[in-house]
């Protein structure tokens, strides 16, 4: 997996080795220095993990020997000096660094929670270096859906209009061959009335269908997400652009148009 955050720096690349996966380590290197690995200490190769986009930081799952479950740890992407950002309860997974225009530009987290909600976590300055979880995402009580995997934030570096956004997959259970369907959320700033949709187009049709990896694309004049689909009735499968209902007005930048 290559780096995403651009600092005039050789590509930064993470990697497993040492399987069976169920056991594998983890390191990254330098695309010029390939012999010098910086391993990841702790690493849950059972959890997604990814190079922050707005940061030179490698985000992971930290799960030591004999702990119930792991918590958000960051390696920096020139020292290797590792944190671990969280300590509070709950299965942690997709973890991911963005710009929050909701906290002037300030960098917050975002993670996976027993893959049933958005945790979003704030560096409040506590005394024991850990992050304060500030929010939590949920789904509509009325999805059909609850498992949620692949999170992904839409614009980290900005957010649009004011808000963070994220996309992920919500499916019927942790089989990734159950049905499931894609959604939006929204952080804001007002806690009460927080934005929720659901974006594939089985919200309308009750197709029933696997979707899969859901990606998230600012196009000229709209915000999408794109995603694997396929009805294991029908036999169809193929891949689907989802529109977001987030426009762009250019008098005023990104803005949501209902």
């Amino acid at each position: 997996m290559p780096s995403r955050f651009e600092d005039g720096k050789p590509p930064r690349i993470a990697f497993t080795y040492n399987w069976p996966f169920w056991n594998a380590e983890a390191a990254w290197i330098f695309a010029d220095k390939p012999g010098e690995f910086h391993v990841l200490e702790g690493f849950d190769p059972n959890r997604m993990s990814m190079w922050s986009a707005v940061s030179a930081e490698f985000l992971f799952v930290y799960h030591p020997e004999g702990a119930a479950f792991g918590q958000i740890a960051r390696s920096n992407a020139d020292t290797n000096a590792l944190q671990v950002l969280t300590n509070d309860e709950g299965d942690k997974d997709d973890p991911g660094f963005f710009i929050s225009p909701e906290f002037g530009g300030e960098t917050l987290l975002v993670a996976n929670i027993n893959h049933s909600a958005l945790g979003i976590y704030r560096d409040l300055k506590s005394p024991d270096g850990f992050w304060t979880r500030i929010a939590t995402l949920t789904l509509p009580t009325d999805s059909p859906y609850k498992y949620i995997s692949s999170v992904e934030t839409i614009a980290p570096a900005t957010g649009i209009d004011g808000t963070s956004y994220f996309t992920f997959l919500a499916r019927e259970s942790a089989d990734r061959a159950s049905p499931g369907g894609i959604y939006v959320l929204g952080l804001g700033n007002d806690p009460t009335n927080r934005y929720t949709r659901r974006v594939d187009d089985g919200f309308q049709t009750n197709e029933i269908a696997v979707r899969m990896e859901p990606e998230p694309f600012l196009g000229s004049n709209e915000a999408f997400v794109y995603y694997n689909f396929f009805n294991n009735a029908t036999g169809q499968s193929g891949l689907r652009r989802a529109s977001t209902g987030i426009e762009l007005d250019t008098n005023r930048g990104w803005q949501m148009i209902y």
